[in-house]
């Protein structure tokens, strides 16, 4: 399945900034280092880059901008999706 998101902040700047239109699969296929998703964490989605995995279901996410520190270890159940394309 496909949807729609709307990139909200500048945590994932140059690649990705505020109002950006993206095309996520939420088919999930293996998920590599460096694969761009987006994951529920509380009431919000966010996306982030993915820097380490954790067997088949850890991986450790953070953004791109530098100025925007944090990195958060999430579980697979936890993916919505895979990015696609930006358009």
């Amino acid at each position: 399945m496909l949807k729609r998101y709307l990139v909200k902040g500048h945590s994932m700047e140059p690649a990705f900034r505020n109002g950006d239109k993206l095309l996520v699969s939420s088919l999930l296929f293996k998920l590599k280092k460096d694969d761009v998703i987006v994951f529920k964490n509380g009431n919000r989605d966010y996306l982030k880059r993915i820097k380490a995995v954790f067997g088949k279901s850890g991986f450790l996410v953070t953004g791109d901008n530098k100025g925007h520190t944090g990195s958060w270890k999430i579980a697979r159940k936890q993916i919505k999706g895979k990015l696609l394309m930006k358009y």
